[in-house]
């Protein structure tokens, strides 16, 4: 189970660095961060079946399972964390990467989508940093870490944050493309929801005086 679990964790980290769709990025989490107490195993059988028998006089197994796998779940995020911080430090005075960029920009999808928040805007502005340095702040690559960062902006109810990300990414995206593409389309379906969710916070805030 060790081999295993060491195994999956190098398949991880090199799916990070390497072009690997994000959902098998994903399924390489999963099985990184969940243990099934009962059915793991143990140098010896009798140590097994002693520590199995202690657990499920104790606490239970699901209850140790879900503190294990808490553990093992900040072990896996902090080795993101460790990974990101390499590849930066690896980068000379602070310049741009493309792998880091975009090992960067992986690191913040997983982290969005386990929704940790403030990690993931640590490495979409690490990214949109980089990308800014090398391109200037109206090339096409900007568009994409701007809108990530919008929607998690969206998520923290930060709305003002959000219509200025969506803002600067449609403005990049009419000068380079023109209103009528698609990624304009997008941002301001994007700006709409925002938009939306404003009216609806202010309104509740509203109903509580």
């Amino acid at each position: 189970m060790r081999c295993h679990r060491e195994r999956e964790k190098n398949k991880f980290v090199r799916g990070l660095q390497q072009n690997v769709a994000p959902d098998q990025i994903e399924k390489l989490f999963r099985v990184l961060s969940s243990t099934d107490v009962e059915n793991a195993n143990a140098s010896h059988e009798s140590d097994r079946v002693n520590i199995l028998e202690i657990i499920k006089k104790g606490t239970g197994y699901d209850k140790v399972s879900i503190t294990i796998n808490d553990l093992i779940r900040k072990w896996v995020l902090q080795l993101i964390k460790d990974a990101a911080r390499s590849k930066r430090n690896s980068v000379s005075n602070g310049g741009y990467d493309r792998d880091c960029a975009l090992f960067h920009q992986r690191a913040g999808l997983i982290f969005q989508s386990l929704r940790g928040h403030d990690h993931a805007l640590e490495m979409f502005n690490v990214e949109l940093k980089m990308k800014k340095k090398k391109f200037g702040r109206h090339h096409d690559l900007i568009y994409y870490p701007l809108v990530n960062i919008a929607i998690i902006n969206i998520d923290q109810g930060k709305y003002n944050e959000a219509m200025n990300n969506c803002t600067r990414a449609l403005d990049i995206i009419e000068k380079v493309y023109g209103s009528d593409h698609a990624k304009a389309a997008n941002t301001l379906n994007r700006m709409e929801e925002i938009f939306r969710k404003q009216c609806e916070y202010d309104m509740a805030r509203q109903s509580m005086y």
